[in-house]
Order: C-alpha cells, then structure tokens, then sequence
C-alpha cells in the first residue's frame, strides 16, 4: 500500500482527475439509472387457471382440479397448492420454492400441464399456466361524460389507446370496463321442437355461412388471380335470412328470423364506474427496468394534446399515475438525502476545523457517486429502498475519513513532515479501520440472505449500504491523504475540542461491579420493554389509495352487483376526504399495487378505489391516520348498505400476508370444517379490536341438478355430452362466430328463450344416431339440490381461512395470542389448526433474520480474534452489541413506535455499527499497555485520546439519520429511531464499559508492564 500511496500523493493532479470524472460518471449514473417506486419483486406463484364449461364445483373439483394438484404436487420444485375450484372453472395457485430464477420451474410446470390435458375429461378447455399475472399497471386512465354511452366511450377509447401506444416506453395498454356489443339470435325452443334440426346444427350453419375458405388462384391468359366467395353476413339483416329448414313435404321454408329474435345487446361482462358513471379505464404497463419519470412526462403532453380534442363534457382523468408518485417519492428522499450530507457536513467542520472538515467532507459524495456507478453495475434501481440505503449509510461514509485524517493530523502535530505523516498515518490505522468497516457489512450480509418475496423487497438495503462502506473506504485509504497532504497544516488549536472523561473513567473503574451490575440490570429492563412497545409486522402503505372489496350476500347478476358499486360509491363519497371513486363491476381493478393479488371474476364482486386527500390525513387533521379512515368508512357502510359483505382495505407493504389475523383450518370432512370456522368466528368477534371477522367457507345454495336416466339416454342415442351440452347452450348461449359490418364487428351469440325450469324441461334435443328429437325430461330428473358455490383446497386437503382485519390502535398480535388462548381445538381432533397472518409473518421473518445474524455476529467475532488474538478482548467488544439494543428498545418505547420488521432490521444492522468503536478504543488501550503504560492509565489516555472522533463518528451518523427520522416515514422512521438511539446509547456506555471491562483482574494481570 506504500507504494500505491505514494504513487497517489506524488501524481495527485492525476488522482485528482480521476476523482473528479468519478463524480461526473456517478452524476450521469445517476439520471440513467431506472426509477421506480418499490423493488420489483420476483413471485414464486404462478395461476393455472382451467375451465369446464357445464361442470359444477363438485365435478370441476373432482374431474380437473384434484388431477391437476396430484400432478403439481410430485414436481420437484412443489411448496404449495392451494385451488379454488367453482362451476365451470378451476383456479389453482402453485407456489414453488425460493429460487433465484423461476424460469425452470415454470418450464416444467409448463411441460407437465401439456402432458395432463390428454387426460382432462371430454370438453374441457386448455390448462393455462399463467406466471405474469401480478404486473403492476403503470398507470390508470378514467374516460367519461354522462352523456355518453358505451359505444361512444368505445369510440374514443380506441382512438386514445393508440395515441397513447406511440409513447415510448410503454409496454401494453389494456381497455378496463369496455362494454361491447354483441349480435344476439335468441332462440324459440318451441318452434325448435316442431323442427327436425338441433341447436348445434343451426350454430353450424352459421358459422358455415359467415366462414371464408382460401381458395388459391385462377389463371386468366398469362396472369394468376387469387379467387375468394364473399362472405354471406354483411349487416344484421343477414343473419336472419339464414335458411334453417325447408320442409320435403311442402318445400316451405324456414329462415332463422322465423324462429328467434334477433338484436344487438351489450354483453354480460365486466364493467367500469367513475363515482357511480359508466366509464372505459386504459391501464398501461411500463417496459421493465426503465425510469419511468421521462416516460410519464411524455405521456403528459400526448394526455394534454388528446384532452384538448376531446368534446367539454367528456372528461379523462387520472385514476393512477406512478410516474408523478415515482417522482415525488424520489425527489422527497433525495431531498432527505441532500439534507443528511449537508448536516454531516456541519457536523464535520464544527469538529474537525475547517482544512480537516473540508478533507473529510470530500468522501461523502464522492463515496455517493461511486455507489451510484455501482448500482448501475449490478442493476439495482433508483427507489425508495434504495434511497433510504443511502440515507443509512450516509454518517458512516466519513468514519473511515475521520480516522485516517486524525491519524495523519496526530503525524504532523508531532512535527513529521507532511508527506511522511500521510502514507504513515494511513498504514498506522489501515488494519483498525479495515476491520471496521468489514464488520459493518457483516451485520448487513443478513438482510442480503432473505429469500422469496422479502428478499426481493429489501435486497436494494444491504446491497446499497455496503457498496457505499466498500466505496468509503477507498476513498478513505486513497483519496482522504492525497487531499490531506494538500490541505493539512500543523494544528495547535486541535486540542481545544475534547472531552476529558477521567473522573468518570476513575469513578468507573473504581467501582467496576457497581457499573457492570447497573449495565445489565438495564439491558434486560429494556427486554421487557418489548411488551409496551408491541410487535408489527410491516405498516400499511403511506399512499393516497383505500380500497374496497364487496360482495352480494347471494348470486346475483350483474345489473344488481353495479346497483351496489353505486351504492357504495355514493355513501363513502360523501366523506370529503374521498376524491373520486372508481369501481371494476364483476372483478378486481386492474392491479394497481405491488403487494395486492388479482381478484377471481364473479358477477356478485365489485371492487372499489378511493383517491384520498392526503392534506386531511395526519395529527390535528381531520383523521389521525389512514387507519383511523379506514375504520370510519366501514362503520359507514355497515350501516348504510345492506346485503352485502364489504371490507374497506389499507394497501400493504413488504410482503403481502392479506388479514393480520388468520386461521387456517385443514381436513378431509367439510362438516366439521364449517364447524370450526364458525367456532373461530364467534371467538374472533368477542375480542375487542377485530374487524371485519368472517369465514370463507361456501355455504352450500340451492340448484337445480339433472339425474340422466344412462339407459333411457343411451336407447335414443344421446350422450351425457351431448345433453350438457344442449343445456350448456340454453342456460348461457354459445358461441357462433363474427359478424363484420362496415361499422363494427360483433360476436354472434346463440341462446334459447327458455330460461325457466318448467320450459328447459320441454325443451327437445336431436339424436344424432336416430335423427329423432326428446324432450330433456325424458332423458332424467329435474329436481332441486344444493352445493357449494367454491370448493377450497390447499396442498390436497379442504381449508377453511378465518380472517379478521384490525381497529386503529389494536394489536393484531396481541389479537392473535388473546384467540389462541381462548381457543379448544380438541373438539375437532380430525382437524388441523394454523395461526397465520401478521404473527405468523413475524416469527418466519424475523426468525431467519435472527439465524443469519447470529452466523455473521460469528462472522465479526472471527475478524475481531484474527485483529485481537484474544477471546477476551474479542468478547469484551462484542459487548457493545447488547449495549445498543438497550438504546434502541428505549429510543422505540420513547417514540411510541412498534418494533416493525425494520425496526429489528435496524436493530440487527446495529451489530457491525457499534463495534467500531469498541474496536479504536481497545487499539489504542493495546498501543498504550505496548508503550509501558499500566492498564488502568492506558484506557484514561486512550479515552482521552479517542473520545472526539468516536464521537464525532457517532454524531455524524446519527445526524445523517434525521432527515428520515422527520419524514416520519411508517416504514423506514422505525429503523432510523433504532439505529440512532441505539447508536448513541452504546456509545456512551462503550467510552465506561469497555475501559471498566478491560481493567477486570484477569485482564489487568495480563496487560500489567513488566
């Protein structure tokens, strides 16, 4: 390093050259580098969704789901199988084990479903495999004007969505709540019965008429020509020309309008409201790894051009917008960021004086520029993660400075010239700050461990944090004494900022038990604080977004589940601090979050987003918290709205564990497990602080199931098939092709006017084999029944989840451990009980955490023996770590804060922070007891010598933390409270705990001169 150093100091034009493009590559990394909100995170489930048309849940469960989740369960990457499985459909969520690439074991679930379908039951459609079914939508658009119908919004919405398109950067846009129109030919199946053709047929012929057969090319003298028929159907008037029959007895004949009605109507599908008015949504998808800021600017101004041609009473409004939210949060925590160096800096100068603060300021951005070119090297994005790192890591970046310009301050105080002074001073504490700065990333190897959905969340931290400790200490051992040998002059005012700790050294070390015992009596006293502070998972996203989920009580269709939505969305409307509401009618909004799972379709869910004025949101405001609005919105709606269940929702962050409160329950016997559900339920409902509490057991509903008589079918020659299919096509229609006119297209849609139970069983269906027809009550019984609407499994077992949200002010841990005391499961011996949730969360989590931080505190101690060479000294350093916790126990208990997952976070990265400076001032004991010094006099002279710029590194870094401390930033705030309050707690009690364990009568003898 001599020579590399010298190198450096003798061509420092050059070194200074460098440093400079250093920060200008790290300013243009910087604007290049991609911006997002949140991390991008990898999900290990894919959707394999399955339909049966005509199958019930039952048969769908038995037929479909059960095969596919046998065939799932034997492939190798298998943790989970959780189905859903409901009339005509199966919906299986397959969760595989944490990898780093998932793309195998998509392929094999791929190959394995291909293998499966041959053996899927007669009429089954393709099993897809779905492993992208999470992206985020980019943005959400609102088209709409009360006097404009849908097919007027369809117009505009076409025309807008490929404006839009030409933005670069934007991957798709998906049209939300378009209300298309379809050509409906409804069937009169009394007129059917006196004809001696089939249903099937007639949609045959349809289909045959409307179809184009390419027919190659004619030869006309010398020239090819291709050759085409037109197709039959131009316009709805030629549908109903269709010639269906022709009688051989009267050559009669008979066209389809002779025996159906034939209209354009809207099709029975998902619909879009804006506070309460039919709208058309565009939902658009960003390209990956892009920064989305620029993006969003451009999108503005093709908005602003499509706005300006748009008629004054047809509105497009933003519903989602992440670009303007992405650059607002990032300006914010840049801003932190900004004032964090600029407070470090302060700091720096009031105690190091001008020349040596100028030199030390120098590694803060210099070491953030560094990072930046680092971050685009492994492909980390700009977000709030990764700001928050920066913020972290920001009073640690000038330590390493501050120890190496003292070092070489200390030479040329002492009379050595200035070059001789900065390669010395380097070598002196270049091991010392080495092992500092490689403990400190040990303590954040943990964070950079996490597997699954959490890793991906919060990889960006550690991975951040230590490439800033990385480039600080180059800076530190290359940059800081090229700068010093410019500046550094001989200093004899340096010794004027000092703290003199001798009396309480000598009080300490007089009194060693006293301390030692007070010491420990206080750790664990701040143990038990645990129980005031409370335990939380993650805290709910601090966005302007609630949302609702909603159901009708029974099966409805849609025209009354879109009655609720305006119900709804004129009953929270009228809270001022609701903006706008948008709801999706028949399924989920388009996902609009990172952390929220896509709904299933069903005509009896809505869900709603309401945009929040945030301004009213806060202490002293109109709510104290978004908590607090939540709640308010449901009482609301509870009172007001009626047959329904509804659930007004905080977004999530972290990991997404849905209800904090949770219960699974498992088993073979769906009775029992109804029971235990509502066993669970009525428990759940006595504990104060619940809300929201219900089952999602299917209670079974009425229907109407058809017994076939096989012998009777088989002796007319028809088939179960064919007989579900005919009423397949009664109940819900069927599919018969396109219709192409001048002004639209629209798909033909065949169904029968039978829609009664009296009327389908006198409806006659053909015989292919004797060209006969029979009435469906010849065939088998119509009679009424019940069944589940949803038959729920998980790993192959039937589950029951019993969930239950949380008041403001309510713990659901607590929550949790008040219903696990309450509960008797030995009355359901057959069954099997799992508490999940937000205390499930908390124990998976936050023991891995633990695990893998005790590995790297082994780590620590490893690198503490190779420097020490001594188990004493080596475990009386580690004793800075329990000393923090106490801090930071009592920096949450103060602040009224939980201990989050990032506030353990916090607490763990604490470990490598606090030993350094355990780890000076043993060093310096060690120089002291060298030069002859006894034991007790060298820890006075090493405090002495050591207490400035152990606290001056101790201040920076707490400082650098208050701008993220102001932010008050729910899920960051808690780690800076712990980190500083802890900071500062140990290092206090390290300048007395250290010299008071050093001098321990085993150590003193050792150390004693000879």
């Amino acid at each position: 390093m001599t020579r590399i150093l010298k190198a450096l100091i003798c061509q420092r034009k050059i070194t200074l050259f460098v440093v400079a493009l250093l920060a200008i590559i790290g300013l243009m990394n910087y604007a290049l580098l991609p911006k997002q909100q949140s991390p991008a995170i990898k999900l290990s489930t894919a959707l394999i969704t399955t339909v049966f048309p005509g199958g019930s849940a039952s048969d769908v469960e038995r037929l479909v789901t059960r095969e596919i989740e046998e065939e799932l369960m034997s492939l190798e990457a298998y943790d989970e199988v959780a189905s859903y499985s409901s009339p005509n459909i199966s919906v299986i969520f397959y969760t595989v084990k944490v990898a780093d690439d998932y793309e195998k074991s998509w392929d094999e679930v791929r190959r394995a479903m291909s293998a499966l379908q041959d053996s899927m039951p007669e009429g089954c459609q393709r099993i897809t495999v779905d492993t992208d079914f999470m992206q985020t939508a980019g943005f959400i658009l609102s088209l709409h004007g009360e006097n404009y119908d849908s097919q007027l919004l369809s117009d505009y919405g076409d025309r807008i969505k490929t404006a839009l398109l030409m933005v670069d950067g934007i991957n798709r846009i998906e049209l939300e709540g378009d209300r298309e129109q379809e050509l409906v030919v409804t069937l009169d199946y009394q007129k059917m019965n006196t004809l001696r053709i089939s249903y099937e047929q007639v949609i045959q012929m349809i289909n045959s008429e409307n179809f184009e057969i390419p027919l190659g090319n004619v030869t006309t003298g010398n020239e090819k020509m291709p050759l085409k028929v037109a197709k039959g159907y131009h316009a709805v008037e030629d549908i109903g020309e269709t010639v269906i029959a022709i009688s051989p007895e009267s050559g009669i004949i008979t066209r389809l309008k002779d025996i159906s009605e034939i209209h354009i109507a809207e099709k029975n599908q998902i619909r879009a409201l804006h506070n309460g008015e039919n709208t058309l949504l565009f939902s658009g998808y960003f390209e990956e790894d892009t920064n989305i800021i620029p993006i969003g600017h451009a999108l503005d101004e093709v908005l602003d051009a499509i706005v300006s041609t748009l008629p004054n009473d047809l509105y497009l409004e933003k519903v989602l917008f992440q670009p303007k939210t992405v650059e607002r949060e990032v300006g914010n925590f840049m801003i932190s960021l900004l004032q964090g160096i600029v407070l470090v800096v302060i700091v720096v100068f009031i105690g190091l004086g001008f020349r040596n603060a100028l030199v030390v300021a120098v590694a803060i951005p210099l070491s953030v520029f560094i990072t930046l070119s680092s971050m685009r090297l492994f492909n980390l994005e700009i977000h709030q993660i990764s700001i928050v790192a920066l913020i972290i890591a920001l009073g640690m970046l000038v330590d390493n400075a501050i120890v190496v310009s003292d070092a070489i301050q200390v030479r040329i105080d002492h009379g050595e010239a200035r070059f001789k002074a900065c390669v010395d001073g380097v070598n002196e504490v270049a091991r010392p700050v080495l092992t500092s700065t490689l403990t400190t990333i040990c303590t954040f190897m943990p964070l950079l461990l996490l597997k699954g959905e959490m890793g991906d969340y919060l990889v960006s931290l550690p991975a951040v944090v230590i490439m800033a400790l990385i480039s600080s200490y180059l800076v530190a051992m290359f940059v800081t004494p090229v700068l010093a040998h410019i500046f550094f002059v001989e200093s004899g005012k340096r010794e004027a900022w000092k703290w003199d700790m001798t009396g309480v050294l000598d009080y300490a070390l007089n009194h060693r038990g006293r301390i030692l015992l007070g010491v420990t009596l206080l750790f664990f006293f701040s143990l038990s604080l645990v129980q005031i502070i409370g335990l939380k998972f993650f805290p709910y996203a601090d966005t302007d977004m609630i949302y609702i989920n909603a159901k009708t009580e029974r099966l409805v269709d849609l025209d009354h589940t879109e009655d609720l939505a305006k119900e709804i969305s004129r009953t929270v409307a009228g809270s001022d601090v609701v903006k706008q509401v948008v709801a999706m009618v028949g399924d989920g909004m388009p996902r609009f979050f990172d952390t929220m799972y896509p709904a299933s379709p069903s005509e009896d869910y809505t869900q709603l987003l309401l945009t929040i004025d945030k301004s009213q949101i806060g202490s002293g405001r109109t709510y104290e918290s978004l908590a607090a609005l939540r709640d308010d919105l449901q009482r609301r709606l509870d009172e007001n709205v009626i047959g329904s269940q509804i659930e007004v929702m905080l977004l999530e962050q972290g990991e997404p564990i849905g209800a904090p409160v949770n219960v699974k329950v498992s088993g073979d016997n769906t009775d029992q497990l109804k029971a235990a559900g509502d066993y669970v339920v009525s428990l759940l409902e006595e504990i104060p602080g619940t809300l929201n509490v219900a089952s999602d057991f299917a209670d079974k509903r009425l229907i109407y199931s058809m017994a076939i008589d096989r012998y009777k079918a088989s002796q007319r020659g028809l088939s179960a098939y064919e007989i579900q299919s005919t009423l397949s096509m009664l109940v819900n229609g069927s599919h018969a092709g396109i219709l192409y006119t001048d002004k639209a297209d629209y798909d033909i849609k065949i169904e029968s006017n039978a829609k009664q139970l009296s009327e389908l069983k006198n409806v006659k269906i053909k015989s292919p084999i004797t060209g006969e027809k029979y009435f469906i009550k010849e065939l088998g019984e119509l009679y009424l029944d019940d069944e589940r609407p949803m038959i729920k499994k998980v790993d192959g077992r039937f589950v029951v989840n019993i969930n239950a949200y949380v008041q403001s002010g309510y713990s659901a841990v607590e929550i949790q451990k008040s219903l696990a005391n309450k509960m008797n499961t030995g009355q359901f011996p057959q069954l099997k009980f799992d508490f999940q949730g937000e205390s499930d969360s908390i124990n998976r989590n936050f023991g891995e955490i633990a695990i893998t931080g005790l590995i790297f505190i082994a780590m620590i101690f490893l690198i503490l023996l190779i420097q020490f060479k001594s188990f004493s000294k080596t475990l009386i350093i580690l004793v800075t770590i329990p000393l923090s916790v106490i801090g930071a126990l009592f920096g949450l208990a103060l602040s009224g804060i939980s201990l989050s997952f990032t506030a353990f976070l916090g607490i763990v990265s604490l470990a490598g922070i606090v030993v350094n400076n355990a780890i000076v001032l043993v060093d310096y004991i060690d120089e002291g007891t060298a030069s002859g010094l006894c034991l007790r006099t060298a820890c006075i002279e090493a405090s002495k010598q050591r207490t400035r710029p152990i606290v001056l590194s101790t201040t920076t870094t707490a400082v650098g933390l208050v701008p993220l401390i102001l932010m008050k930033n729910d899920l960051f705030t808690p780690m800076a409270v712990t980190l500083m309050a802890g900071l500062i707690m140990s290092t206090i009690l390290t300048l007395v705990v250290i010299p008071t364990l050093m001098n321990w009568k085993r150590l003193e003898n050792k150390y004693s001169p000879l």
